[in-house]
């Protein structure tokens, strides 16, 4: 069970910490053997961020892209306004998910909730898969000035004159985000996993110091918004090879 998925139905905050860049697609069983059998696949509401300011219009953003990759696919979609309600009522009626003492995920609580909306969404939607999207906070290695992560690269000056400037030598991490999204299977079990990359989280400043981009610039590249959802789902929707 993928812990971003977890994270996604439970606590959203839980995804500010840092991940890893993943750096390929994961199939945790072949492919062919459920590939042919999707035909309808619903789509959990797409998670971000806690503190992200003004997040309603980010997911909705990405909910349509993701819905229209899908359906161009050839897919049947129940979107996040149909599942939404559904894991509401399940977390209600099991009570509290968080180990009042300790602040932790109640494990135990967590798996059984996760097991019924998966069972609940395919007996409702008659669904055969559970997409579950969430942006993320995750790391991008630095070199010479642009940054590489989740199948994709961007420029980290603040200026392109600046970025002439540093030449090659910078290098290190920084923070980006990614689309990650989580293929599951009716009964819960993960069968695809990926990374997209959407964009930095910093750029470097002439002199040197690390500049945050400001929030009216987060999301607003629709190429890179299109191109995170193509990287993310790409492996999982590519023609099978002859």
């Amino acid at each position: 069970m993928s812990r971003h998925r977890w994270s996604h139905l439970v606590a959203p905050a839980l995804l500010v910490a840092w991940l890893p860049g993943l750096a390929q697609a994961q199939f945790t069983v072949p492919r062919d053997s459920f590939y042919s059998r999707l035909h309808v696949v619903a789509l959990a509401p797409v998670n971000a961020p806690e503190d992200l300011e003004n997040p309603e219009p980010v997911k909705a953003l990405f909910a349509g892209l993701l819905e229209s990759r899908l359906r161009a696919a050839g897919f049947e979609m129940a979107m996040p306004d149909r599942t939404r309600p559904l894991w509401d009522s399940i977390r209600a009626l099991q009570g509290g998910l968080f180990d009042p003492n300790t602040g932790k995920p109640d494990t135990a609580k967590l798996r059984r909730a996760q097991a019924a909306f998966c069972q609940e969404v395919v007996r409702r939607f008659n669904a055969d898969a559970i997409l579950f999207p969430a942006i993320v906070v995750t790391t991008a290695r630095v070199q010479g000035s642009v940054a590489a992560w989740d199948g994709t690269q961007q420029g980290t000056a603040a200026k392109k004159l600046f970025h002439m400037m540093l030449g090659t030598w910078q290098s290190g991490e920084i923070g980006a985000l990614s689309l990650w999204v989580d293929l599951s299977a009716p009964d819960g079990s993960d069968l695809y996993m990926n990374a997209g990359g959407i964009q930095v989280l910093q750029k470097v400043g002439p002199t040197g110091k690390s500049i945050p981009v400001q929030r009216k610039d987060l999301f607003a590249d629709a190429h890179r918004n299109e191109n995170a959802v193509k990287i993310a789902l790409q492996p999982l929707l590519e023609p099978k090879k002859p």
